[in-house]
């Protein structure tokens, strides 16, 4: 029978874009695209019928998005990959740091202003990583 196992949108242990803030669409599907490719590169590509999915959920400060995991629970690999999704990594790893910056530099700098909170670390990073991405 199809089910589906929510993901979250970013590894568990990051900051991720907050549902009415002003970019939030923008931030949310780089998230999406970006920790769906961290997955398939930790573990494979999907059993054949099942699949990632984004979907739309409604909430009192507009519509959120989150990646979700269709598969069939009948059926032994599909559940052996949802556990592996449900159990996958805690942080972004360095491919989807770089995947992040070439799709938005301001991402990090984005989702932080949408948490509307002061963040030390992030703002350490962020200003690491441009420092990087400014040498000849």
């Amino acid at each position: 029978m199809k089910d589906f196992v929510y993901i979250d949108e970013v590894p568990i242990d990051e900051p991720c874009a907050q549902v009415g803030s002003a970019n939030y669409y923008h931030l949310a599907m780089i998230e999406i695209a970006v920790h769906k490719a961290q997955l398939i590169r930790q573990f494979g590509n999907p059993p054949d019928g099942s699949f990632f999915k984004t979907a739309p959920n409604q909430h009192d400060a507009g519509t959120y998005y989150t990646l979700n995991f269709v598969f069939d629970d009948e059926i032994d690999s599909h559940v052996g990959y949802a556990y592996l999704l449900e159990n996958g990594h805690t942080r972004w790893d360095t491919e989807s740091i770089v995947d992040i910056i070439e799709r938005d530099p301001r991402y990090f700098e984005l989702v932080e202003e949408s948490n509307k909170i002061e963040s030390p670390r992030l703002n350490a990073f962020v200003q690491q990583v441009m420092k990087i991405m400014n040498q000849p």
